[in-house]
């Protein structure tokens, strides 16, 4: 049983899901096979987990997307894991962390990290006033998604904290959505497979998709692929986007991808989008990767020359 004191300070089973993208019964494996994570259990016997030991899930994780063995990394030093993080691409260290961002990110960072979310939301809410919604997405939300990233990474900002701002930037993109007119372009459908709980970015496509002229049919995240098919030909559409974070397994994120490509009517376009590692060697007939919102404008505009008068 849990101390009622230390209540506040742990997570449950579905917050660290979606704190770590990893699933519910991989958490459970990882426990049987590795003894790690180690659970507490609440008053009415669920697993609740501390702050430290999802912070540590977190590094672990990302290792592992990158190749390493998770029978040879559980058991090491906290510091040890997170050098071994930090030598990762995107790794970078404290003292590099922020060279190269603008100001603009650099203040909402530091309101993040001070937890003035109001401020925040004004910030951001300014800056794409100012900027217009496209210049917003590629300038603001998108580095400043990243420069969040590597702020929880160095120690900068708490899981709360990134978890708070995703919802902040969520709101901000609803508005830009919603201001945009509606379009009559492609239709899309947009989700992320079971065990990827990270939004934003798809939440970013398909803002900068609204901003073109594209049509996108809501189905929300961590959608199985047999619906995903079946969505995909109830709606018509003409594309299934898909968004992997670095969280994700990128051998994972390949059985899918290619998984998926097999179900789907020829006829319908399979993007794919993300930090995921292994997104890089996605290279098949009906599959495009995108690496940056900028090319979603000008995919678009060739999904449209090429459809029928």
């Amino acid at each position: 049983m849990t101390d009622p004191s230390t209540a506040s300070a742990l997570l449950t089973l579905g917050d660290v899901t979606r704190s770590t993208g990893m699933a519910a019964d991989l958490l459970r494996a990882w426990e049987r096979r590795y003894g790690f994570p180690q659970p507490l259990r609440d008053g009415r016997g669920s697993r609740v987990y501390p702050q430290a030991q999802v912070e540590r899930l977190i590094l672990l994780r990302r290792l592992v997307d990158h190749g390493a063995r998770p029978s040879r990394i559980v058991g090491l030093p906290l510091a040890q894991l997170e050098l071994r993080a930090a030598a990762l691409p995107g790794g970078r260290g404290a003292g590099a962390a922020w060279i190269g961002y603008s100001e603009i990110v650099e203040r909402s960072v530091a309101l993040l990290a001070h937890d003035r979310l109001e401020a925040l939301d004004t910030e951001l809410r300014r800056d794409m006033a100012l900027k217009g919604s496209r210049r917003f997405l590629v300038e603001t939300a998108a580095p400043l998604t990243a420069a969040v990233g590597t702020a929880w990474e160095t120690g900068r900002i708490a899981v709360h904290q990134e978890h708070a701002f995703a919802q902040v930037m969520l709101e901000v993109l609803a508005l830009a959505r919603a201001s945009s007119p509606r379009g009559s372009g492609p239709r899309f459908l947009l989700t992320t497979p079971p065990g990827e709980a990270h939004g934003i970015g798809l939440a970013m496509a398909e803002t900068m998709i609204a901003i073109e002229g594209g049509r996108c049919i809501p189905v929300g995240l961590q959608t199985p692929p047999d619906e995903i098919v079946a969505a995909a030909s109830a709606h018509a559409v003409d594309v299934v986007g898909l968004s992997f974070s670095t969280f994700f397994s990128p051998r994972g994120a390949l059985a899918f991808v290619d998984d998926l490509r097999d179900r789907l009517d020829a006829r319908i376009a399979l993007w794919v989008g993300g930090s995921c590692a292994s997104l890089a060697r996605i290279a098949a007939p009906g599959l495009r990767r995108f690496a940056d919102l900028d090319s979603i404008g000008p995919a678009i505009a060739e999904l449209q020359a090429r459809a029928p008068a």
